[in-house]
């Protein structure tokens, strides 16, 4: 029985590149076409995308120094971690982005209503000529904002059932406005300055500055919700390990609001941490003030032991003795002193080349 020869096998994995290239050629216009639409897709939203900018602050950890109790010096000989690592979470604790918060009310979320797509680019190229001039409405569309609009809004409490909620605030003619719920029912008729407060609505616009008929997106979260949402986008690092220097940096499209929350944030860091020191410093005080009568009654007590002692064992006090014995050295020094100064007074006026007087004789 004869073996049948092998036959020999082609390797499919190889890559025609002739082939390759024949069907790039075939459809170069294909080709060409999704090149060009893309680079079109990716330079349009190059454009027309809200930029995003970031506020940067540095804050500068100071070591502790010794506290009048002693307590610091325990702490570094226990080997605790950096400061920093403790101030890095005090900054993003509740306490303080919950007050910047409040004190900023950014809970609060006001947008004005743009065209779609294009509507953003319109407005961030619109160059008023003079204060409080809004763009006037392309094609008569005058619900959407084209430039230059303003809404400052100094309170605004809600019913539970509208929190999270998005409300469209409407401006009208001479500072008057209109409150509308995702139904479009009307909840507020009000005007700029003038405190609402039915139903539960608690509202006051301080500035609206808008076309008639222009609308705004108004939001009102939750405290907690705002405080969660801070915490999370707001980055805090060490810049170094130990070196006590904390960064803080913020992401908005707005680049002044960002400032002004990082600012906020600094300031009322300071403040508390200046009030934290002040505390501590008052209590350790108050401590040694309660401690301060034990401690001189516990030396009084003391005092008169040794002296009980002193009289009993008929002992001296060698401080004192040695303080008797220094102040006699230092009165035979002057002395000596004093007579070396007379000596040197008659060597001056008593040279030994003048001969001694003999004794008298009488003839």
């Amino acid at each position: 029985m004869q073996q049948a020869p092998a036959l020999t096998s082609h390797d499919d994995d190889e890559i025609d590149l002739m082939g390759l290239l024949g069907t790039l050629v075939d459809h170069k216009w294909l080709v060409a076409g999704i090149t060009a639409a893309a680079m079109a897709v990716g330079t349009a939203y190059a454009v027309l995308a809200t930029p995003v900018y970031q506020a940067t602050a540095l804050i500068q950890v100071e070591a502790k120094k010794n506290d009048m109790l002693g307590f610091s010096d325990i702490n570094s000989m226990l080997g605790k971690e950096s400061p920093s690592a403790t101030e890095i979470e005090l900054i993003k604790s509740r306490a303080i982005i919950g007050k910047v918060v409040d004190n900023l009310s950014l809970d609060i979320t006001v947008e004005p209503n743009r065209f779609p797509v294009i509507g953003d680019f319109i407005a961030r190229r619109f160059k008023p000529d003079a204060d409080n001039t809004v763009a006037k409405p392309w094609l008569g569309m005058s619900s959407f904002a084209w430039g230059g609009e303003t809404l400052k809004i100094f309170q605004l409490e809600l019913p539970q059932e509208l929190l999270s909620q998005e409300l469209t605030l409407v401006s009208g003619e001479n500072g008057h406005f209109t409150l509308l719920d995702e139904d479009d029912n009307v909840l507020v008729r009000s005007q700029v300055g003038q405190a609402y407060n039915q139903d539960g609505i608690k509202l006051q616009v301080e500035v609206l500055h808008a076309n008639p008929d222009t609308t705004f997106k108004i939001v009102r979260d939750p405290r907690l919700t705002s405080i969660l949402k801070y915490q999370k986008v707001l980055d805090v690092s060490e810049r170094g390990k130990e070196s006590g220097m904390i960064g803080l940096a913020l992401e908005s499209e707005e680049p002044a609001e960002a400032i002004q929350i990082l600012n906020e944030i600094a300031n009322l860091y300071v403040r508390q941490n200046v009030e934290r020191t002040s505390a501590e410093a008052a209590q350790s005080l108050e401590f040694l003030k309660d401690q301060l009568p034990q401690v001189r009654k516990d030396l009084e007590t003391a005092e008169n032991a040794l002296n009980k002692y002193q009289i009993r064992s008929k002992s001296i006090d060698i401080s004192l003795e040695a303080k008797a014995i220094l102040d006699q050295i230092v009165a035979l020094d002057t002395s000596i002193s004093t007579l070396k100064l007379q000596q040197a007074e008659m060597d001056r006026k008593f040279t030994p080349s003048i001969p001694p007087i003999g004794p008298c004789s009488v003839n």
